[in-house]
């Protein structure tokens, strides 16, 4: 654990490096009044942190347990103009071409690529699927079930299924770029395209009633903090850990889990 004195420091240098972004940016005044009243609720953020009597062990999002945290994802996360923009413009561009009823909505982000067999198993996309016909219980047709994926096996995967209760809603113009590290250098000069996909996934599961997530994900456990504390469409929006489900076949093991049954999975996973 981080001292609290080295932890108090480290949040005052956090603001002062904050406060001197916010106050350049409002110099400039290149943007509408409302973009600076979300610079200045972040630095209340981070200010209002100093209190806290929680100490982290880090910083990453996984040990979220302060305000500082909450001030920093609502500063860290804004979008410049252009890029929200174009954020909304896919997000309008998706919902207009489907016929989303908004309490027949399933939200599946599905976390792929690297993440899968390094830090937790991973369900495949016909499980989802399976999944999600499950939530329905055969409540009639016209569902809508939203598939994001930074993995191209899952965009795939969605493209080519079809059912006859529910259709799938996914960003075609997602960059896919197949591993969650956004600063790999294969992506290094489309940081931005990056960003944009990763934005409309979130924005998109915002619309969903139930979210199901591997939260063995930091974006997952990001998605579902903001659904419960009332970011989405739904007031009471029903985000729903694999690991919590009722039927443990859609159970997923984070490396760090110390269940038998978590650590009898990894061992099969070491063995092949």
């Amino acid at each position: 654990m981080i001292d609290k004195g080295i932890m108090w420091k480290l949040k005052r240098k956090l603001f002062s490096a904050a406060w001197d972004l916010v106050q350049s940016a409002k110099g400039k005044n290149d943007g509408p009044k409302e973009k600076f009243e979300v610079l200045d609720k972040a630095l209340e953020g981070i200010k209002t942190s100093y209190k806290d009597d929680g100490v982290e062990k880090s910083f990453t999002y996984s040990n979220r347990n302060s305000m500082i945290h909450a001030a920093t994802l609502l500063y860290s996360m804004r979008l410049r103009d252009g890029l929200l923009e174009e954020v909304d413009k896919q997000i309008s561009k998706i919902t207009k071409l489907q016929s989303m009823e908004p309490e027949k909505t399933i939200g599946m982000p599905i976390r792929g690529s690297d993440k899968c067999s390094i830090e937790s198993t991973c369900l495949s996309f016909e499980k989802h699927m399976q999944l999600a016909h499950e939530t329905m219980d055969g409540n009639t047709k016209g569902w809508s079930v939203v598939v994001t994926s930074e993995a191209s096996d899952v965009a795939k995967a969605s493209a080519n299924y079809s059912s006859s209760y529910f259709e799938i809603v996914r960003n075609e113009n997602d960059i896919l770029q197949d591993i969650g590290y956004p600063r790999h250098p294969k992506y290094r000069n489309h940081a931005d395209k990056v960003m944009v996909s990763s934005m409309v996934a979130l924005k998109l599961h915002l619309l969903t009633k139930v979210t199901y997530g591997n939260c063995c994900s930091n974006f997952h456990l990001l998605l579902f903090d903001l659904l419960r504390n009332g970011c989405g469409y739904h007031a009471a929006a029903q985000p729903i850990c694999l690991q919590e489900t009722i039927n443990p076949e859609y159970h997923v093991c984070c490396k760090w889990t110390e269940t038998d049954e978590c650590q009898r999975q990894w061992k099969e996973i070491r063995g092949k």
